[in-house]
């Protein structure tokens, strides 16, 4: 072993190095609680910053959130995916208008089509396809 390293090693206090590791241990704890903390914010569309699942977002804000969730991944969605949807943008879905009446408002509307039991999928993807399905059989 160099002499320096040996020199520092006979000089350090075993109850100093325990305190060191225990400090180390605690500002671990706090990193880990605030990197909790920043796992659940999020951006909620305006640039705020909010945690998730603290929103109490109206009508047309949860509405406005559902047709961005489901044009990022076209296809089928239930009313649960739609819920774990909102709460992971921050929005909670069981304040405020229940999501399966924002997705009925939303076929209403002619913004989404109710496809079975609870599944929906955007208007303008259905429309597509139907059109898709029109050449092929002219064709």
């Amino acid at each position: 072993m160099p002499p320096a390293i040996k020199t520092i090693i006979e000089a350090m206090d075993r109850a100093e190095i325990e305190r060191a590791i225990q400090e180390l241990r605690q500002q671990l704890e706090v990193c880990e609680q605030l990197l909790a903390v920043a796992s659940r914010v999020v951006a909620d569309g305006s640039g705020e910053m909010v945690v998730s699942g603290n929103i109490h977002a109206s009508l047309s804000r949860k509405r406005e959130a559902v047709l961005v969730i489901m044009r990022e991944r076209p296809g089928r969605w239930s009313t649960s995916e739609i819920r774990d949807a909102l709460a992971a943008r921050g929005i909670n879905p069981e304040l405020g208008t229940p999501v399966k009446n924002v997705l009925w408002n939303l076929a209403k509307a002619g913004h989404v089509n109710a496809v079975g039991n609870g599944v929906y999928e955007l208007a303008v993807l259905a429309r597509s396809a139907a059109s898709d399905h029109e050449e092929a059989m002219a064709a």
